[in-house]
């Protein structure tokens, strides 16, 4: 068995270009996923944090985001143990995404 882990997201705060980016440290364990983790910071730490998603299989596409600069499914991606997420840049309406960093 396992022993979590914490790992710091930074995710992307604002709306319509104007934000700034805030860090959240957020227990994680072995088989998270990205998405996993921004609910529990959601829960925990920052309720009024939205984040699309719906199917959780990786079949719908809700809950496209960057992750460490790429266009993923955050309900399909492992996370590291640093994140920076930021929105999706696809319009300015979009979901919000990650993005790894070094510590």
């Amino acid at each position: 068995m396992s022993e979590a882990t914490s790992a710091t997201f930074r995710v992307w705060r604002g709306e319509k270009g104007e934000g700034e980016f805030r860090d959240y440290k957020t227990p994680v364990s072995e088989g998270m996923v990205v998405l996993d983790a921004i609910h529990q910071i959601q829960a925990e730490q920052a309720n009024d944090l939205a984040v699309r998603w719906n199917c959780k299989a990786g079949k719908c596409g809700s809950c496209s985001a960057e992750v460490n600069g790429m266009p993923k499914l955050m309900c399909m991606t492992s996370r590291s143990p640093s994140s920076r997420c930021t929105p999706f840049r696809r319009s300015a309406t979009s979901s919000p995404t990650c993005r790894g960093t070094s510590a």
